[in-house]
């Protein structure tokens, strides 16, 4: 089974990743190459923008009973 990066292939790139078990069948099974995955990873961080810190989350504010 030949193995393809999906992404790579809707790119018009060589997509070819490599081969699995079973050797003998001629499906393609898709998958994300690392360059793909960290181009993703950098177009989702300009997307999202400057990273918020969690370490000191706002403090919701508690109501007072009456």
């Amino acid at each position: 089974m030949k193995v393809h990066c999906a992404w790579c292939e809707k790119a018009g790139r060589d997509p070819f990743m490599g081969e699995k078990e079973p050797m003998s069948s001629d499906a393609v099974s898709h998958t994300i190459c690392e360059r793909c995955t960290a181009e993703l990873a950098q177009s989702t961080a300009e997307l999202l923008g400057p990273k918020k810190s969690i370490t000191n989350p706002p403090r919701r504010k508690r109501r007072r009973r009456s």
